[in-house]
C-alpha cells in the first residue's frame, strides 16, 4: 500500500506536470494565432483601404467638370472626323513607331492642356509628400480610346483594344494586378475607371497607374504589437492570387513564384483567415505557426484576391512552454527518486514474504492458475496470501470468460474508432468543400446540410434539416416529376440520375434559380435506401461557356467575312486555323495546311532560316521583332511565286504556351499604286524646281529693264525738266508709276509661288505679337486706331506664314479705308476644332458679288492708277490658309464696312507634298 501510494504521488506528479504544459501549450498557441490573424486582418485591410482611397480619390476627380468637358470636346472633335477609326489607327502607329524619348509636338500638345497640368502637379505633389513616386503616369481617354489628357507619355495612343480599358467601360472600376508598366518604368496597379457625363452617359475612361510601393510600404513601416515585438523568426509575405511574391520581410525576387508556399487546401477553401502548422519552407527552416489572410477588397473595390502570410517559428513562440516542461520533468524526477528510496527500504522489511508471493504470481503469469501459498501468519502478508489465493481460484474461473470478452471490446473498440476517424474525415471534407453536399433519408428530407449548401442555397442548417428536399431546392414545375422518380428509388435504389453527374436547375431561398452540376449516389442505411448529392453551382462557367460560344461564332463569322488572311500558329510553328481569304490568297485549302509548319507554307525560302530561328525565342517568351507591329513583308503562294503583304501580329498565351494570330493583307495594287505615286512625287518636284528657277530668272530678267526704265524716266524728267511742258512731265511720271506697278507685279507673283510651298520651321506662335508687328510694318496713318483683343490664341504655325497672312490683310484695310477715323478690329472666335480670326474695318465695303473675284491672282476693285495693287495679297492669304488646313471668307456691306474671316486648326498640322494634310 506504501509502494502503491508513493507510486501513485509520482504519477500523479507527473499528470498535473504533463497536463500544465499540454493546457500552457494550447493556451498560448491560441494567443498566438488570435493575435497573428488580427494582425494579418489589419495588415491586409490597411492595404485594401490604401487602395481604395486612391481609386476613391480619382473616382471623386472623373466627376470634374474640367475634365468632363477636355473630354467631351474630344468626343465631337472624333465625331466630326471622316473615317475616325483610320485617323485613329494612323495615329497610334506613328505614337508607337516614335522612339522611347521622343515627345513629338502632338504629344507635347495632349500634356500641355489645363487638365494635364493639373494631374501632373497632383502627382508631383504626392512625389514630394513620400518621397517616391506614388502614381507612375494618370491619363485619360475618350469614348473611342484615344488619350485625351495625359502626366507623361504613355506606350500607346490607342487603347480601346486592351482589357483593362473595356472591362473598366463595362464595370466601371477595374484594378489590374501588379505588373512592369513600361510608360512610367515602375511595378505597379492599374485602375481603371469609367467617366460618364452628368446624365450618366458614357465617355470615357482614365487610368491611373499606382506604385505598388504604395502597399509595400505598409509592411516596411509596421510596427510589431505587443506579443510580436521581440519574435526574431516573425516574418511577413504578401503574394498575388496566383503566388508570386510581392513582398517580404526575407529576402525574396519581386514576383517570384511561391505558390508551393500556400498549401493546396487554403487554395481551395479560399476562406478570409486560415491558421496551421507546417514544417518550415527553407532547409534550414523548423515547424512554423503560419497564418494567411485573403484580400476582401472594401467597398465597391473587390480586392486582387492577394495572401498576406505571417509565419511564426514554433521553436521560439512555444519556448516558455519548453523551460516549464524541463522543469516539471526535474521535480517529478525528484519525487519519483525519493519514493524509489523510500520503496527500497519498506521492500526489504517484507520482501521475504512476498518472494513466494512473486513466485506464485510468476507461476500464474505462465498460465499454472493452480499456483497456491501458504497463508499461516495473521498479518497483513497472511491476509494478501489468502486473498492471492482466492484470487486464483476465481481467475481460473473467468480466464476464459475474459479472454472471450476482451477480444469482444477489442473488436468493438477497433470498431468505435474507425467510424469515428470516418466521421471526422467526413466532417472536415465537406466542411471544406466548396460544393454543396447533402443527404436525404428514405422519406425524402434532408438529413445533412453542409456549409456550401447554406452559402449557395441560402438555407442554414437548422432550416433544411428535416425538410422535404424537393420544396427545399426543386424548382416547382419539376417537382411532380421528383417525387415521381423519388418513390421508385426508395424501394429499389435506382433512379435515371444515380450514379450519373448530369446538369440541372435549382431554385435558392429566395427563389431565384440557377444552374447546377448534380452528382447523386444510393446507399443502404439500416435497411432503407439514403442519397447522397453533390451539387456545384455552374451559373458562372455557363455565362462563360455561353460568352465563349458567342465569341467563337463572332469570330468565325469575322474571319469567313475578312478580305485580309487570318491565321493561327501554335506553340510548335504549325498551322491550326486559316480562314477563307488565306484559301483565296496563297492558293492553299484548309485541310491542306492545318497542322504543318508555317514556314513551309508561306514563307519565301531565303527567310525560312530566319524565321525558325526568331521563333524558337517567341515560343518561350512570346516576344519578336514583329510582335505587336505591323510590317511589309514578302510571302510566297502555292504556285511558288512571291508577292509583298502588310502583315500585323499578336501574341496570345493559351494553356500555357505562346501561339501566334496574323493577319496578312496582299499589298500588290498598293506598292504599284505607291510607285506610281512616288513616281509622279518626284515629276512634281522637279516640275516645282524647274517652275521656282523659272520664277527667278524672270524675275531677274525683268527687273532689270524695268529699273532701268524708271531710272531712265527719272533722268529725263531732271536732265529735261525746261524743256518739257506738264503733259510730258504727267506721261513721264505715269510711265515711271506703270513701271513700279510691273516691279510690285513681279515680286507679288514670286511670294504668290512661294506661299504655303516653302515651310519654314514650325513653333508656337503668340497671335498678338504677330499682329502687332504687322501693324508696325504698315505704318499706318494716324487717323486709323487698331482695337486687337486680348485672348488672341497661341497656334502651331511657321510664323513667318502667320505674319504674311495678317500683313496683307491689315494692310489692304489701311489701303482702301474712306472714313476719316478708321477702325481696324482683329479678334478670334473658337469654333470647337478650330479657331476662327478675323479682321473687321469700318472702310468702303462691297457687293456681294465680288466676294469670289477678290480672291482671284490679279483681281482688284480698283483701277491700277488709282490705289497701287497687285491683286495678289489675297490670293496669297487664302493659299496660306488652305495649305495649314484652313479656309478663307469674307463678309461685306457697302460703306459699312469688311470682316475678313479665316480659320486655323488648333492641332498642329503639317502640309503635305499633295497639299493635302497630315495631322
Amino acid at each position: 500500500m506504501i509502494l502503491a501510494f508513493l507510486a501513485v504521488i509520482v504519477l500523479v506528479a507527473f499528470v498535473i506536470g504533463f497536463f500544465a504544459i499540454d493546457s500552457g501549450q494550447k493556451a498560448l498557441q491560441r494567443s498566438i494565432e488570435g493575435s497573428s490573424e488580427t494582425l494579418a486582418v489589419e495588415v491586409m485591410d490597411k492595404i485594401d483601404r490604401t487602395i481604395y482611397s486612391r481609386i476613391e480619390e480619382f473616382q471623386a476627380y472623373s466627376t470634374d467638370l474640367l475634365l468632363r468637358e477636355q473630354i467631351m470636346n474630344s468626343n465631337r472633335e472624333f465625331e466630326g472626323l471622316d473615317d475616325m477609326h483610320a485617323y485613329i489607327n494612323r495615329m497610334d502607329e506613328e505614337w508607337r513607331s516614335a522612339g522611347k524619348e521622343v515627345i513629338t509636338p502632338f504629344m507635347q500638345g495632349l500634356m500641355r492642356n489645363p487638365v494635364s497640368e493639373e494631374l501632373r502637379e497632383k502627382i508631383d505633389f504626392y512625389e514630394r509628400k513620400y518621397g517616391y513616386k506614388v502614381f507612375g503616369e494618370v491619363f485619360a481617354t475618350n469614348r473611342y480610346g484615344a488619350n485625351v489628357v495625359q502626366t507623361g507619355k504613355t506606350t500607346d495612343y490607342r487603347h480601346d483594344d486592351e482589357p483593362w480599358w473595356r472591362r473598366a467601360k463595362a464595370e466601371g472600376l477595374h484594378v489590374e494586378d501588379v505588373a512592369y508598366d513600361e510608360s512610367s518604368g515602375i511595378y505597379s496597379i492599374d485602375i481603371g475607371i469609367r467617366i460618364d457625363d452628368s446624365k450618366g452617359g458614357f465617355i470615357g475612361i482614365m487610368k491611373v497607374v499606382l506604385n505598388i510601393e504604395e502597399v509595400t510600404r505598409i509592411i516596411k513601416e509596421l510596427r510589431l504589437p505587443e506579443p510580436f515585438s521581440g519574435h526574431r523568426t516573425l516574418h511577413l509575405k504578401l503574394l498575388t492570387r496566383d503566388g508570386r511574391l510581392i513582398y517580404s520581410t526575407k529576402e525574396f525576387r519581386f514576383l517570384e513564384d511561391a505558390s508551393h508556399m500556400v498549401p493546396d487546401f487554403v487554395n481551395r477553401s479560399r476562406k478570409h483567415v486560415a491558421t496551421y502548422i507546417r514544417q518550415g519552407h527553407e532547409p534550414d527552416e523548423g515547424e512554423e505557426l503560419s497564418v494567411h489572410v485573403h484580400s476582401k477588397g472594401y467597398k465597391d473595390y473587390k480586392g486582387l484576391g492577394w495572401i498576406l502570410m505571417i509565419d511564426h517559428e514554433t521553436e521560439e513562440i512555444f519556448a516558455p512552454i519548453a523551460r516549464l516542461k524541463m522543469r516539471i520533468i526535474g521535480a517529478s524526477a525528484a519525487i519519483a527518486a525519493l519514493a524509489v528510496l523510500i520503496g527500497v527500504l519498506i521492500a526489504r522489511s517484507i520482501s521475504g514474504s512476498l518472494r513466494r508471493l512473486e513466485e506464485a504470481s510468476i507461476e500464474i503469469g505462465r498460465g499454472n492458475l493452480d499456483a497456491r501459498i501458504e497463508a499461516n501468519s495473521k498479518d497483513e502478508v497472511g491476509m494478501l496470501a489468502r486473498t492471492f489465493n482466492r484470487m486464483a481460484e476465481e481467475l481460473k474461473k473467468t480466464t476464459v470468460s475474459r479472454d472471450l470478452l476482451a477480444r469482444e471490446v477489442e473488436e468493438r473498440r477497433r470498431m468505435e474508432e474507425a467510424l469515428s476517424e470516418s466521421e471526422e474525415k467526413f466532417r472536415t471534407i465537406s466542411s471544406a468543400a466548396r460544393d454543396a453536399i447533402l443527404m436525404m433519408d428514405n422519406d425524402g428530407n434532408v438529413s445533412f446540410w453542409n456549409e456550401a449548401a447554406e452559402e449557395i442555397f441560402g438555407y442554414s442548417k437548422n432550416e433544411a434539416i428535416g425538410r422535404p428536399l424537393h420544396s427545399t431546392i426543386v424548382p416547382e414545375r419539376f417537382r411532380e416529376a421528383y417525387e415521381k422518380g423519388f418513390a421508385s428509388f426508395r424501394e429499389t435504389g435506382r433512379g435515371p440520375v444515380i450514379g450519373r453527374t448530369v446538369e440541372v436547375e435549382a431554385v435558392r431561398k429566395d427563389g431565384t434559380e440557377f444552374p447546377v452540376e448534380l452528382s447523386i449516389s444510393a446507399v443502404r442505411f439500416r435497411g432503407k435506401w439514403h442519397a447522397i448529392g453533390i451539387l456545384r453551382d455552374i451559373t458562372e462557367r455557363k455565362r462563360m461557356e455561353e460568352a465563349l460560344s458567342e465569341s467563337e461564332e463572332k469570330f468565325r463569322t469575322i474571319s469567313s467575312a475578312a478580305r485580309d488572311a487570318i491565321l493561327m500558329i501554335d506553340n510548335d510553328g504549325k498551322i491550326s486555323f486559316w480562314n477563307e481569304a488565306a484559301e483565296r490568297m496563297f492558293g492553299f485549302p484548309n485541310d491542306e495546311v492545318t497542322g504543318r509548319p508555317l514556314h513551309t507554307i508561306i514563307v519565301p525560302e531565303r527567310y525560312r532560316g530566319a524565321h525558325q530561328k526568331g521563333f524558337a525565342s517567341f515560343r518561350e517568351t512570346g516576344k519578336g521583332p514583329f510582335i505587336g507591329r505591323t510590317v511589309e513583308v514578302e510571302a510566297v503562294r502555292k504556285d511558288e511565286t512571291e508577292f509583298p503583304v502588310e502583315l500585323s501580329i499578336s501574341a496570345v498565351r493559351f494553356r500555357g504556351k505562346w501561339h501566334a494570330i496574323g493577319i496578312l493583307r496582299d499589298i500588290t495594287e498598293r506598292r504599284k499604286v505607291e510607285a506610281e505615286r512616288e513616281r509622279l512625287l518626284r515629276e512634281t518636284e522637279r516640275a516645282n524646281k524647274e517652275l521656282n528657277d523659272f520664277a527667278y530668272i524672270v524675275s531677274h530678267d525683268l527687273k532689270a529693264p524695268l529699273r532701268a526704265i524708271t531710272q531712265l524716266a527719272q533722268w529725263i524728267t531732271e536732265d529735261y525738266a525746261d524743256r518739257l511742258d506738264e503733259e510730258g512731265r504727267e506721261q513721264l511720271d505715269l510711265l515711271s508709276k506703270r513701271a513700279r506697278h510691273m516691279h510690285n507685279l513681279i515680286d507679288g507673283i514670286l511670294q504668290y509661288s512661294r506661299a504655303g510651298r516653302i515651310q519654314g520651321t514650325p513653333e508656337k506662335v503668340a497671335t498678338r505679337m504677330v499682329v502687332e508687328e504687322a501693324i508696325d510694318a504698315i505704318s499706318p496713318p494716324e487717323n486709323i486706331r487698331f482695337e486687337v483683343h486680348d485672348d488672341l490664341p497661341e497656334v502651331w504655325m511657321d510664323p513667318i506664314q502667320m505674319r504674311q497672312v495678317f500683313q496683307n490683310l491689315l494692310s489692304n484695310a489701311v489701303k482702301f479705308m474712306d472714313k476719316p477715323e478708321g477702325l481696324i478690329e482683329v479678334g478670334c472666335n473658337d469654333k470647337g476644332t478650330h479657331w476662327e480670326f478675323y479682321v473687321r474695318d469700318n472702310g468702303p465695303g462691297m457687293e456681294e458679288h465680288h466676294f469670289e473675284r477678290i480672291f482671284q491672282i490679279f483681281q482688284t476693285l480698283h483701277s491700277r492708277d488709282e490705289f497701287d495693287s497687285s491683286g495678289i495679297g489675297l490670293s496669297i492669304v487664302k493659299k496660306i490658309v488652305e495649305r495649314n488646313g484652313g479656309e478663307v471668307r469674307v463678309e461685306s456691306r457697302v460703306d459699312k464696312g469688311t470682316t475678313f474671316y479665316f480659320t486655323l486648326p488648333k492641332h498642329y498640322s503639317v502640309p503635305a507634298h499633295d497639299g493635302g494634310l497630315a495631322t
